[in-house]
């Protein structure tokens, strides 16, 4: 089943060439495959010069503390277009195993109210329903055909995006993760942009026979502020082009771990994802599989490794640059003290609970995306709306 987040249309493209559509279709086919020669895979970047060149990250400043489960800013790997320099690349800056934590909040603390999904439009779910709790009951099969885990396609968090006029409402709002932010908040100054404030975010889910349709993300008020992408579970191929479909758009591997950002030039360029990939064994142990702390070292490997006990928790407060106003983070209201979504818990607690079992069962099939996105600019208020209706599902 397809999921889209936007019009699959471009703007005011009448008679044509859809290069766009031309690629989507050859790398979404199944028989015969597409050749995948040219897909560019940034774990071979020295391969693709031609393509790709480095990108120099920023060390971020004012941060209370580092977001548990990254390695040091120093090695991350970043990387941006030649053909499209605002669109740029992060590979997996996630130490071993520390991806469990954030699949866990996907599956169980993302999708439950106040959050909408789009299950919402077939049942009416309360604040109590969870239903990864709910499928997850049954060992045997715990993810059976026609569950309501097998239908989730995607998880609205903060300001809720309207699907029917592709628009935020102002009083459609819940609390963002306030562990989410802090994270995205941490990408976005190693980018260059320590003001950035997460308020809204889509977390998609995806099976092996998912895409997602060509479009632009132009809804948000705030153009200029970049739009953040994780990625975990199996592999996909992300499609990116320009700002009319006219433009063949460039094809490469997006794996467990890895961070894509659109800005500038790219904020407005259409992107797609044409097909889901099994993901190598090497990158799906690198996500999920727990070091073996009595062989190396804590944090000694090459992708570095959870320490054996962490005692720092994700703040529950937004940790304010120095270099912002903290009137200005906050003024869409979306962040709290508290994160209503989930239980408060260490991280590496989180990481090393011994339900993992069923989580691992579900992301051997499964690709999950949360994009993370600032619908206003600091100091700006949502503009009248006449149009108002009940957001639906797709």
């Amino acid at each position: 089943m397809a999921t889209y987040t936007e019009n699959d249309r471009g703007h005011g493209e009448n008679n044509t060439t859809d290069h766009f559509r031309d690629q989507f279709k050859r790398y979404k086919r199944r028989r015969p495959p597409p050749d995948l020669s040219d897909v560019i895979d940034f774990d071979r970047a020295n391969d693709f010069e031609s393509q790709v060149e480095d990108f120099k990250l920023t060390e971020p400043t004012g941060f209370e503390k580092v977001p548990e489960g990254l390695i040091d800013v120093r090695l991350w790997k970043a990387y941006q277009l030649r053909s499209n320099p605002g669109f740029l690349f992060i590979s997996n800056p996630f130490m071993q195993g520390s991806q469990r934590y954030w699949v866990r909040r996907c599956l169980r603390d993302y999708p439950v109210k106040p959050n909408y999904t789009n299950l919402d439009i077939h049942l009416t779910l309360t604040e109590e329903d969870n239903i990864w709790k709910d499928d997850s009951l049954e060992s045997s099969n715990p993810f059976p055909k026609g569950s309501l885990l097998s239908h989730l396609r995607w998880a609205t968090l903060g300001y809720h995006y309207e699907w029917n006029n592709r628009v935020y409402f102002e009083d459609k709002v819940s609390e963002f993760p306030s562990d989410l932010s802090h994270l995205t908040r941490y990408v976005a100054a190693a980018l260059g942009y320590p003001c950035f404030c997460p308020q809204s975010g889509i977390v998609n889910f995806y099976n092996m026979e998912s895409t997602l349709c060509g479009h632009t993300d132009h809804s948000e008020y705030d153009k200029r502020a970049p739009l953040i992408s994780y990625s975990f579970g199996q592999s996909a191929i992300f499609l990116i082009g320009g700002v009319t479909k006219e433009v063949c758009p460039v094809a490469l591997y997006l794996r467990s771990g890895d961070i894509c950002v659109m800005m500038e030039e790219a904020r407005l360029a259409y992107h797609a994802v044409p097909r889901i990939l099994s993901a190598e064994a090497h990158r799906f142990t690198q996500a999920f599989h727990l070091p073996d702390t009595r062989s190396e070292s804590a944090g000694a490997t090459k992708h570095g490794a959870l320490k054996g006990k962490t005692e720092s928790r994700f703040p529950s407060d937004p940790v304010v640059d120095s270099n912002c106003d903290k009137e200005g983070l906050n003024n869409s209201e979306v962040h709290s003290n508290s994160d209503k979504n989930s239980e408060k818990h260490d991280f590496s607690s989180s990481v090393k609970r011994d339900d993992w079992e069923r989580y691992e069962h579900y992301m051997k099939s499964s690709r999950i995306n949360v994009n993370v996105r600032q619908v206003l600019q600091h100091g700006q208020t949502f503009p009248k709306q006449e149009v108002e209706t009940e957001p639906i599902s797709r």
